[in-house]
């Protein structure tokens, strides 16, 4: 009687066992077909629309960060895959100060030549004046000063426009120097408020099979230095170990903040390939599904490429947004200081004849006035461009210190 029992457990064991690895099939199949494609498809969504913001702001603050540099003389920083240096006028590339063309244009030469030929008028009169003045003047009417000032009225009516252009070419160097030792190459302010918004997002540290996917693929730049002993946690190269998914990790978000190319600044097996190909799960024009999108670079502003590395849901869009507008303002105005300044200095340049014409009568007062003003107007893009440069420098170290 006991064998007949232990034998109908043993079937009912079987058959429960079975009914369980049916409902486990049926449950993996649900979860692959059913909800994983309507949570990607939701996910996808929702990002796009937060993110698409996100995105727009990007657009706006590198394109005002570009045209602030190029019009200070700075190396632009990667903008949409292209990195540029310098601005363009009539098909000729500059890469210097904008005030250098304003200043060479012969608009302006025009004008300052003017001023010029109708300050030796004023430096006669002012003369003419002062020692008129001096006649009248009980204390002393001494006129060697006078004729003194107009001596060197007439040495700088040369000599100021000479300095005025190495003045400006001495700052361009010093400013270019300064801005070379506090910010790192080809990085945009988009992508570092991406990388402070995104941080501990990246899918390849929780993804298993992602991770292996871009190992293999090998089209992050620096994944060769990591090697398949150090990467795989098993002989059959299916399962990651947590140290190769951190370095892999690291890789993808130095690869989106500095823009990297898989071709030309990895080790990409096809040296020959402009774009490389990645396969995606997103919602297409025909709905939720895998499809190959190819691309040429890590950009912050390629929505499918972020999706296909980041948790889009998880990116900190209050660090995000309240960053982007901070940035933004400040480069507006960072922009309309640095536009004043060409003009300003455009402005100092052309008068300066007519303020060294008065030095016989003021004794080189209103001379002195404009030189203070000038040297301040050169040297004004200095603060804001190295301040910005430390700001996000800084940004950087605390983005590794842990509080709790």
């Amino acid at each position: 009687m006991s064998t007949v029992v232990s034998s109908g457990q043993n079937a009912l064991f079987g058959i429960s066992d079975i009914l369980n690895g049916i409902l486990n099939a049926l449950s993996n199949l649900f979860n692959k077909y059913i909800v994983d494609p309507i949570v990607t498809f939701f996910s996808y969504i929702i990002g796009m629309l937060f993110y698409g913001l996100q995105i727009g702001m990007f657009y706006v603050i590198d394109a005002i960060q570009m045209v602030v540099r190029k019009i200070a003389g700075l190396p632009a920083y990667s903008v949409n895959g292209e990195r540029t240096y310098g601005y363009i006028i009539d098909g000729v590339e500059r890469n210097d100060d904008l005030v250098m063309y304003i200043l060479e244009s012969d608009t302006v030469r025009q004008v300052f030549v003017s001023i010029l030929i109708a300050a030796v008028f004023l430096l006669f009169i002012a003369t003419v004046v002062a020692i008129l003045k001096s006649e009248t003047d009980s204390k002393s009417n001494a006129k060697g000063p006078i004729f003194s000032n107009a001596i060197k009225s007439i040495v700088y009516f040369f000599m100021v426009p000479v300095v005025c252009y190495l003045g400006i070419i001495v700052s361009n160097i010093v400013l270019r120097t300064l801005d070379g030792a506090t910010s790192r190459d080809a990085i945009s302010f988009s992508s570092q408020i991406f990388a402070a918004a995104a941080y501990d997002d990246n899918r390849i540290l929780t993804d298993n099979e992602l991770a292996v996917e871009i190992y293999k693929a090998n089209i992050v730049p620096g994944t060769a230095q990591i090697s398949a002993q150090e990467f795989y946690a098993d002989g059959e190269q299916k399962e990651a170990t947590d140290a190769g998914r951190e370095k892999l990790a690291a890789l993808v978000d130095d690869a989106f903040l500095r823009g990297l190319s898989p071709v030309t600044d990895g080790s990409f097996a096809d040296s020959d390939a402009p774009r490389v190909s990645v396969e995606i799960t997103t919602v297409g024009s025909i709905g939720i599904g895998t499809r190959t999108y190819t691309f040429d670079r890590f950009d912050v502003k390629d929505y499918a490429l972020v999706f296909k590395f980041y948790n889009v849901i998880g990116y900190n869009y209050l660090i995000g947004y309240v960053a982007g507008i901070t940035i933004l303002v400040m480069l507006l105005q960072l922009l309309i200081g640095i536009i004043r300044r060409v003009f300003e200095l455009a402005v100092l340049f052309v008068v300066s004849p007519a303020v060294v014409a008065l030095m016989p009568l003021d004794g080189g007062d209103k001379f002195k006035t404009w030189k203070e003003n000038f040297i301040k107007r050169v040297f004004s893009a200095y603060g804001p461009i190295i301040g910005m440069n430390l700001c996000f420098m800084v940004l950087e170290l605390m983005q590794g210190i842990t509080l709790f």
